[in-house]
């Protein structure tokens, strides 16, 4: 297969020595960048961050996209993910988005959806309206203030909403849904102005930088994450590359917590503490499980075992496991299993 992709102007590695073809990818991560975004400034910043303590993580910068056709993008995209590659895409626009989701669609690929951003569009999620491929869409850190709550509701009841007031709660209550996408998208313009100011992004209220940076490395350990998608911004004419060092800071926490992630996977079966949790009221019990390498927990699942020759992990916090134990299981963990 021709990669649609091509070198650019400033790489964090050699990809011309790659020669872009499919026949050599062999890393974890892949770095691209839409033709949309001018410039890459941002890649600057990351060269110049400490991706020395990512020595056991093997990432390739593939340059940017060759043009604009989404589908083609799209098509990449898919085929590095076949391939074992999660591709970290910076920039985009919401044509990209249609045609990733119609080529899952045509190749019956199911997905959840976790998307960072401050409020839905309600014309953009008509392209999940109804489609069997889409498992679950979750949106993180949004403002009520911009919501249209109650038209949401009518015409899109299985969108899961969380609020910036419950991440601010609770940080780690957008972990569990983050580690059960495969795909999430980032939009920048969920971070504050005052740490984010892009061109025509006037919302003073938002995410804090370090909150989104704390996000995206909760995305890139993921358990099921295939790709993270970062979409497209302007900077302000003024810029004082503000936005660029966001970008890349953003990217820096995300390759972090992919290399986490790395670490879980191959001391997950070893090095795991379990708990049981009797529930006589419910005439059940609960098996939580705890890794002694990064702190994650998960709870078995009840088809596990007998029903399936591998546990099946499903990711939950450890304020949850605190609360299943004072016997007030969360609504969730009640859902999946009781």
């Amino acid at each position: 297969m021709t990669l649609y992709l091509r070198p650019s102007a400033q790489s964090l590695n050699h990809v011309e020595k790659m020669g872009l073809n499919s026949s050599n990818l062999e890393f974890d991560l892949a770095i691209i960048q839409h033709p949309s975004i001018t410039g890459s400034q941002w890649k600057l910043y990351l060269s110049q961050m400490d991706l020395s303590a990512f020595h056991s993580l093997r990432f390739q910068d593939l340059g940017e996209f060759a043009g604009y056709d989404s589908d083609r993008m799209a098509e990449t995209i898919h085929y590095l993910i076949q391939k074992g590659i999660l591709p970290i895409v910076v920039g985009g626009d919401i044509d990209l988005i249609r045609s990733m989701h119609k080529w899952s669609e045509k190749n019956t690929i199911p997905y959840s959806l976790s998307w960072i951003q401050p409020t839905w569009s309600l014309q953009n999620l008509e392209i999940w309206k109804g489609q069997m491929v889409v498992k679950k869409i979750y949106g993180i850190a949004m403002q009520r203030q911009l919501i249209h709550r109650q038209e949401l509701k009518t015409n899109f009841p299985d969108i899961v909403t969380s609020y910036l007031s419950d991440f601010r709660k609770s940080s780690n209550s957008v972990d569990p849904i983050l580690r059960r996408s495969e795909w999430c998208f980032f939009s920048p313009l969920s971070i504050r102005f005052s740490d984010f100011p892009a061109k025509g992004h006037p919302i003073s209220s938002g995410l804090y930088s370090e909150e989104a940076a704390s996000i995206c490395r909760m995305a890139g350990a993921g358990e099921n994450n295939q790709l993270f998608f970062i979409h497209t911004w302007q900077a302000k004419q003024d810029s004082t590359e503000q936005c660029d060092y966001n970008i890349a800071q953003l990217v820096w926490y995300f390759m972090e917590g992919f290399s986490i992630k790395k670490l879980d996977a191959s001391a997950q079966k070893t090095q795991l503490t379990e708990y049981v949790v009797d529930l006589p009221e419910f005439d059940s019990e609960i098996c939580f499980c705890k890794s002694e390498i990064t702190g994650k927990w998960w709870f078995k699942s009840p088809y596990s075992g007998e029903l399936s020759n591998a546990n099946i992990l499903i990711p939950c916090t450890y304020e949850e496991y605190l609360q299943t134990i004072q016997s007030n299981v969360p609504k969730r963990i009640a859902e999946l299993i009781l």
